[in-house]
């Protein structure tokens, strides 16, 4: 072999070194954080929210893509009353998976908290667009309607989550009372008594100050 073929095939097999190196280093850094991402899941479950956030925090540092640790670490924020940190993080989240529901129904419910009632009933509208019989994402976009004064809308809401769950004691509840609000007393009253039958002893409280004549 004269000295050209040597040299190349040295170049060679320190080529087939550095790639093996690159491939360890890259396996490490990998295993790391896959280690450090349970560690943070483990506080959120624990709800040391303090702790995941950091937590995930530091897995973001040397994954920037991970949109499963902007979900935590914005799980995390709404948990800690973070609302704006909360919303930023699932927004992120967002732009990698458009239809990732826990995101779009966490983001909402953020929203409603800041009292961004328009912003959030977008995103339960968008929950509910993928999954019509989501009872959470109907709950919480009548709760937003209500806060509005949208009294139809609201109605609707809480009547859909009650036709797929007819022992849905909130929903009648709150149906009751939009109704009496809207003028529509005796209905009202009726939903309050069905809740009442239902076990929610405040709502024969409220029959009792909003269905009997003074």
């Amino acid at each position: 072999m004269n000295m050209g073929s040597c040299a190349i095939e040295i170049m060679k097999y320190l080529n087939r070194l550095l790639i093996v190196s690159i491939l360890s280093l890259s396996f490490q850094v990998s295993f790391a954080g896959s280690e450090l991402f349970e560690k943070a899941k483990e506080k959120y479950q624990l709800k040391d929210y303090m702790g995941a956030v950091k937590d995930f925090t530091k897995v973001l540092e040397s994954d920037s893509q991970n949109f499963e640790a902007y979900f935590f670490r914005g799980s995390a924020k709404k948990e800690l009353s973070d609302y704006f940190g909360a919303i930023q993080d699932f927004t992120k989240v967002l732009r990698y998976q458009s239809d990732h529901k826990l995101a779009l129904q966490s983001r909402g419910e953020a929203k409603s908290k800041l009292l961004d009632y328009r912003g959030a009933i977008l995103d339960f509208d968008a929950v509910l667009k993928m999954d019509p019989k989501n009872t959470e994402a109907l709950y919480n976009r009548g709760m937003a309607q209500m806060s509005l004064n949208a009294y139809k809308e609201s109605i609707d809401d809480f009547t859909k989550l009650i036709d797929l769950d007819v022992n849905q004691v909130d929903a009648y509840y709150l149906r009751g009372l939009i109704r009496i609000q809207a003028g529509e007393l005796e209905k009202g009253c009726l939903d309050l008594s069905k809740a009442g039958e239902l076990g929610d002893q405040i709502a024969y409280e409220k029959i009792q100050t909003l269905c009997v004549p003074k």
